[in-house]
């Protein structure tokens, strides 16, 4: 997902015992690349995304807890393009919330 204010999400969400991380950084700003090329949109993205839990062994109810937590927060919301496809990360979120928006 993406939310205007990660450190305070990742924080919040720590606090209740939800982990998140940050798996997506812009490729162009890894050692790797070494890469002096600026890219605004994709550095301010990269800056604002945060993985929640997506794995099988969440139960329903911890499925609910991570939505309701992070529904609190101010979160970025981009036109769902999955929805259609049933993209089982997509379908959690969006459905369980009855929003016709991807989260991820």
């Amino acid at each position: 997902i993406q939310v205007k204010n990660r450190k305070n999400f990742m924080k919040k969400m720590s606090e209740n015992n939800i982990e998140t991380g940050i798996h997506y950084n812009p490729i162009h700003k890894m050692s790797f690349y070494n890469s002096k090329i600026s890219l605004p949109v994709t550095e301010i993205s990269g800056s604002k995304i945060v993985s929640l839990p997506t794995h099988p062994n969440l139960s329903d109810s911890d499925i609910n807890r991570i939505i309701k937590m992070a529904n609190k927060f101010d979160l970025l919301i981009v036109p769902c393009r999955f929805y259609l496809n049933s993209c089982y990360a997509c379908m959690v979120l969006c459905c369980s919330s009855i929003s016709y928006y991807c989260y991820w």
